[in-house]
Order: structure tokens, then C-alpha cells, then sequence
């Protein structure tokens, strides 16, 4: 699938950037030199890493068993894709935030020689907005099957849908 594809360059190009990133501390600047730090002294970019490998595997054990037909219903299908839409969104935007991050001068920020975090991060923005049409599409199926294992607390979300 797309987002699968979008993942693996996600978690592909964040993991390639082993130096290039500059610290907002004084400290970070000392300890990576001239080169920069690679995306593991920041916890931001190892989020990234982590949740779109995961994501990647997920998406590579549901088509697994869509293949041999034994895929999960709806519900948990669009709460699986929610959960790790939401962790996604938040490590892209922190790992953004740290990327403009001014180091030192205005005009020197975190990533301004870490050309393949920036890579990543357009991927993992896009894989993002795979994900919430995903979950749409998700829903949907859901709707269809009249919310089957939604539990009662939660039917509220549901009196407005037209299915």
C-alpha cells in the first residue's frame, strides 16, 4: 500500500541521518563537532523512526492476513490506524519544531545540514494524511456493519451517521 511505502522512506531516510543535525545546546554542538549529530541524540527523531517502523510493520502483518483472509473487523482495523496516526502527528510535530530550532544565530537552525530528516519528515506528513483517509474509508466500513463491538459508552459518536 501507499502508506506502507511512505513509512519504510519515512523511517528510512530519519535513520540514514547520522550526522548533519546541530543541537540547540552548546552541548550538543560540543559533542557532534563540526559533522553535526546523527537523529539519535534527539529523542524527537528516534520517535519518528520508531512509530513509522512499527507502522510498517503493522501495515506488512494486516496485508499478511488479508491475504490469507482473516483480516480484523472495522473497529479495530480504524482504531489501530487512529492510534498510530496520533503518535505520528505528534513525533512530526516536535521533530518540526526541533528542526527550526534556532542554533547559536537566527540563521543556523537544527536542520539545516540534515537533508534527509527534512526528506523524512515530507514523508511522514504525507503518510499522515494517507492515514486519516484510511481511517475515513475505515469508518465507514464500520458504519456499514452498524458499529459492531463499539462499546456503549462510545455509541454517542454514531447518531449522526447517515449508514
Amino acid at each position: 500500500t501507499n502508506e506502507q511505502l511512505m513509512a519504510l522512506t519515512t523511517f528510512s531516510f530519519m535513520a540514514k541521518q547520522t550526522e548533519g543535525l546541530a543541537g540547540p545546546e552548546l552541548s550538543t554542538l560540543n559533542d557532534c563537532g563540526e559533522a553535526g549529530c546523527g537523529f539519535t541524540k534527539f529523542y524527537q527523531f528516534k520517535g519518528v523512526v520508531g512509530v513509522y517502523a512499527g507502522f510498517w510493520a503493522y501495515t506488512v502483518i494486516l496485508i499478511a492476513m488479508y491475504l490469507i483472509r482473516k483480516a480484523p473487523p472495522p473497529g479495530t482495523e480504524f482504531a489501530s490506524y487512529a492510534l498510530f496516526t496520533a503518535a505520528m502527528a505528534t513525533f512530526v510535530v516536535m521533530s518540526i519544531t526541533e528542526c527550526a530550532s534556532v542554533v547559536l544565530s537566527s540563521d543556523y537552525y537544527v536542520c539545516k545540514n540534515a537533508d534527509y530528516s527534512l526528506v523524512s519528515l515530507i514523508f511522514a506528513a504525507a503518510t499522515i494524511v494517507l492515514n486519516c483517509l484510511t481511517c475515513a474509508f475505515a469508518w465507514r466500513q464500520w458504519g456499514e456493519l452498524k458499529f459492531v463491538g463499539l462499546p456503549k459508552t462510545l455509541s454517542a459518536l454514531t447518531k449522526t451517521y447517515p449508514g
